[in-house]
């Protein structure tokens, strides 16, 4: 009985010290979770999580998109999102757009976008290779006016804000 023991702990104790190891999945991309405060508008026909290497500088710059996931679960509360990406490198731009009813996406879908709390400008997120970056938080706030557009925004031209009317 004690023998057993003996190699139950010293098998318990082979695996110390190494953590949590996880399979490699040669994929590269950011992951996080969307968090949705307040009711969600009745026309909203897909959500998408977007990601640009540089943020727009032209309303063609918005179709140069560089990853997206489009299965956002309407009507969550939250939904864990994840975007492959083809790269590493440093992605200026990661927002959450949405698309009403019967329309194509457009340069007025932004929803909100990642940032720092307390910033004021939306964060640059870094991928390594072959690497998943994790706990890229958006909140989207349907009880504000505009939900995050404004702090999403300051990454745009403001040029190109006037083209949008905004």
């Amino acid at each position: 009985m004690a023998f057993w023991r003996l190699v139950a702990a010293l098998a318990l104790c082979w695996g110390c010290d190494r953590g949590i190891e996880v399979e490699a999945t040669g994929q590269t991309g950011i992951a996080g979770r969307l968090h949705f405060v307040g009711e969600w508008p009745a026309n909203v026909e897909q959500v998408a999580v977007v990601v640009y290497r540089e943020s727009p500088a032209s309303v063609a710059d918005f179709f140069r998109i560089n990853g997206l996931d489009t299965e956002v679960a309407l009507g969550a509360e939250s939904y864990n999102y994840f975007v492959p990406l083809d790269g590493e490198g440093v992605y200026q731009w990661i927002i959450v757009a949405w698309r009403k009813e019967d329309q194509f996406w457009d340069p007025t879908s932004l929803w909100g976008c990642y940032h720092l709390p307390e910033a004021d400008r939306p964060a640059p997120v870094e991928v390594g290779p072959g690497a998943i970056t994790t706990d890229i938080d958006i909140e989207v706030n349907f009880d504000e006016t505009e939900p995050s557009t404004a702090l999403c925004g300051r990454a745009l031209p403001a040029e190109l804000l006037a083209e949008l009317g905004r």
